[in-house]
C-alpha cells in the first residue's frame, strides 16, 4: 500500500479518537507525498477544526473543494466554507462530536484518482 494512504488511514484513526494534533501531523505528511487527494485536505480541515483553528480549516476546505467538490467530508462542512468568507460570526461547537465529523470508510482506504478540479470562481481568495 502506498505510504500516503497509510498515513491517511493512521490520521483517520487518530481523528476518530479526537487526537487532532496527531491527525494533523500525519495528514501534512500524506499531502507532501500526494497533494492531489481531496480527502486528505478535508480530513486535515476537520482536524484543524478540532484544534479550534477555523481560518486554517477553511483554507484546507477550499483546497479540497478545488480537487473534488463532491468529497463527502467536504460536503458535511460546506456551510462552514460558504459562511467562512462572510462577515457573519461563525458559532460552532468545537471540537464536535467525532462520529459526525469523521468518515467511517473501511480500511484500507484508496483515494480517488484522476479527479478533475473545477474552477472555484474566486472561492479560494482567502480574505
Amino acid at each position: 500500500m502506498r505510504e500516503d494512504i497509510q498515513l491517511y488511514n493512521q490520521a483517520l484513526d487518530h481523528a476518530k479518537q479526537g487526537q487532532w494534533q496527531e491527525s494533523e501531523t500525519l495528514l501534512l505528511q500524506a499531502i507532501q507525498l500526494n497533494s492531489q487527494e481531496a480527502e486528505y485536505y478535508s480530513l486535515l480541515a476537520v482536524s484543524l477544526l478540532g484544534l479550534g483553528l477555523i481560518s486554517r480549516a477553511i483554507a484546507y476546505l477550499r483546497m479540497a473543494y478545488k480537487l473534488n467538490p463532491s468529497d463527502p467530508l467536504l460536503q458535511h462542512h460546506i456551510l462552514l466554507l460558504i459562511l467562512g468568507g462572510s462577515d457573519t460570526p461563525l458559532h460552532f461547537d468545537i471540537p464536535p462530536n467525532t462520529d459526525s465529523y469523521v468518515p467511517t470508510r473501511p480500511k484500507p482506504f484508496t483515494p480517488s484518482f484522476g479527479a478533475e478540479a473545477l474552477p472555484d470562481q474566486g472561492i479560494s481568495d482567502i480574505p
